[in-house]
């Protein structure tokens, strides 16, 4: 499967890897966040005790017995802890005991219920004397599970075999025995093929220019192996990759390769011709600088973008014909990030919005785009945007609303919006990635100040 490239295109989202780059439904996990809230972390009482931190500052729904220190001042022996949400104790997160430490911390024992809300909770510590001291989302629920020392994922197929970065370079993880292996090598990663043996990206700078050149990494008889590939001679980046559906090996990339002059990015598609990759230029609409390949599928079909900012979204079809897709609004920027296999269902953003270009059949134009929700329901200001980086054969599409991880599901004829969760300190992050769920369960990659997967949505 593959990732997302952040390319800005009005005001910022948050996936930053190479340059900065939208009808709410009930939803079965019932995660909407406060994402207003003004006061993050701080604590709310000034007579009585204060509370100030949790570690951990996140637990997984449906955690048994799980210790978490309580940092703050005035404790005493007698306090007590509780998880409230909306000025009360939570049902669903139960307090088993809390231990006196010290006047500065407490370890409180808890059970979180398998159907807790994914969401930042305040702690409370109630002392001996009854004096009460909140601090304010010191703890989330999540559905996210860390990858060990990875600092960002980027990609999963449907074996659960996600890529991305950690402090030795590119990493391969699989999810089901959670066997990590470093392949060797640095550069950027962006996608995986379904048998897990060949990652796209681009290699280390300064391979040609500053960006680095076009590049795949191979596993062959136990041993990763480097193969840059063809360009126009000044370097560029394959962010994205299709698999052959019968074999799993990786047929068609798609990115962008500087020009011989080494001036703009050029939109490319790397096709396997049973010995080497073919690249083949993607047209742009009349005198485009830039152009990014961005998303591909085993039929050859590609979406992308232009510039690195803004404007427009585009389609190519197996063909290389050009398409613009249309924006949500006349004059909305729009950015194409991801196409399914069928060739149905386009998914990026426009006007700030996740939004779904969706059509009936691939002799079909391509219609408005759908917003997936209304971001601004659910936080305000220059938070209030939304991006869809992927989606799998299901329709179920994955990116960042509010600076938070989602997941958007089909329902009821529009999308259900459900938060993914990050590892506490709202350090907020993107679901980049999603494989479709037909080998190993339904897997969500993504990065939340650090490389993550999440499952159970």
């Amino acid at each position: 499967m593959r990732t997302r490239l952040v390319v800005r295109c009005s005001p910022p989202s948050a996936l930053a890897l190479l340059a900065a780059i939208a009808l709410g439904c009930t939803d079965s996990h019932p995660t909407e966040p406060d994402a207003a809230s003004p006061a993050f972390g701080k604590a709310s009482s000034t007579t009585g005790p204060t509370v100030t931190a949790t570690n951990p500052s996140f637990g997984d729904q449906g955690t048994v017995n799980l210790d978490v220190q309580v940092i703050g001042s005035g404790f005493d022996q007698g306090s007590k802890a509780e998880w409230d949400s909306g000025g009360a104790a939570y049902p669903r997160i139960t307090v088993n005991s809390t231990k006196f430490v010290s006047s500065t911390q407490l370890t409180a024992n808890i059970t979180i219920a398998a159907n807790a809300a994914v969401q930042y909770y305040n702690v409370a510590v109630t002392t001996s004397t009854g004096r009460k001291g909140v601090g304010t989302e010191l703890f989330t629920v999540t559905l996210a599970t860390p990858i060990p020392g990875a600092t960002t994922a980027v990609a999963v197929n449907d074996a659960g075999r996600v890529t991305g970065l950690d402090a030795s370079g590119i990493y391969v993880f699989d999810v089901p025995t959670r066997a990590l292996q470093n392949i060797g090598f640095g550069g950027t990663p962006w996608a995986i093929d379904q048998l897990g043996t060949t990652v796209s990206g681009q290699t280390p700078p300064p391979n040609k220019n500053s960006l680095g050149s076009p590049a795949v990494w191979t596993l062959v008889g136990g041993v990763w192996s480097q193969h840059v590939l063809p360009d126009s001679g000044q370097g560029g980046s394959a962010r994205a990759l299709a698999s052959d559906p019968v074999s799993g090996a990786a047929v068609f990339l798609t990115g962008s390769v500087q020009n011989s002059t080494n001036t703009r990015h050029t939109p490319g598609k790397w096709s396997w011709n049973g010995s080497g990759w073919i690249l083949t230029g993607l047209p742009l609409p009349g005198p485009r600088s830039n152009g990014f390949g961005q998303g591909i599928n085993r039929s050859g079909m590609a979406v992308g973008m232009d510039g690195t900012s803004c404007c427009n979204a585009f389609f190519w079809d197996a063909a290389g014909t050009l398409t613009v897709l249309p924006q949500l609004v006349g004059g909305a920027a729009s950015a194409a990030w991801a196409i399914n296999d069928a060739g149905n269902i386009i998914v990026g953003n426009s006007n700030s919005l996740a939004v779904a270009w969706i059509r009936a059949s691939t002799t079909d134009a391509w219609p408005t785009p759908v917003a997936l929700e209304n971001t601004a329901s659910f936080c305000s200001g220059s938070a209030a945007t939304s991006v869809a980086y992927a989606v799998n054969s299901a329709g179920v599409i994955v990116g960042q609303s509010c600076g938070v991880p989602v997941a958007w599901r089909p329902s009821g004829g529009g999308y259900t919006r459900i938060l993914l969760g990050d590892l506490g300190n709202h350090r907020g992050g993107s679901a980049n990635a999603i494989n479709n769920g037909t080998v190993a369960p339904l897997i969500a990659a993504g990065t939340v100040g650090q490389g993550v997967f999440w499952t159970g949505f």
